[in-house]
C-alpha cells in the first residue's frame, strides 16, 4: 500500500497496481473510504487513522473486468461494456494482468 498525490493534489492510495481516489473520512470513526479512480469501478478500500488497511471490497469485479479487457486485446472477446474508459489504464499494466489472468480460471468466472 502506497499513499501518493495526484495532479491536482488530491489524495491517494494505491494498492495492487490499482489507483484509489480519497471519498471521505466518517467523523465517528475516523475511518477513510478510497474509491477506485475508473468511476465505473466500484471498488472500495478503507483506511484507519493510523493508515492501516481495514477492508476491500469489490476488487474481483474490477479484475474480472480487467480480464475481460485483456481478452478483447487479444482478440478473443469483441465487444464489452468499458473498453473506452480504461483502455489506456490497461495497456499500462498488461504485464501485470497477464501475470494475473495466468493463476486465474478464467472459466469460473465467465458463465
Amino acid at each position: 500500500m502506497e499513499f501518493i498525490t495526484s495532479k491536482r493534489g488530491k489524495k491517494m492510495i494505491v494498492i495492487d497496481g490499482f489507483k484509489f481516489n480519497f471519498s471521505y473520512k466518517s467523523i465517528q470513526t475516523n475511518i477513510s473510504r478510497y474509491r477506485c479512480f475508473i468511476k465505473t469501478f466500484t471498488a472500495t478500500v478503507y483506511v484507519d487513522d493510523d493508515n492501516v488497511l481495514i477492508s476491500k471490497t469489490g476488487m474481483l469485479k474490477n479484475v474480472f473486468i480487467l480480464i475481460l479487457l485483456l481478452n478483447n486485446l487479444r482478440g478473443e472477446i469483441s465487444s464489452y461494456p468499458f473498453k473506452n474508459i480504461i483502455c489506456t489504464y490497461c495497456k499500462k499494466y498488461m504485464n501485470k494482468l497477464y501475470k494475473f489472468y495466468i493463476k486465474i480460471n478464467v472459466s469460473k468466472l465467465i458463465y
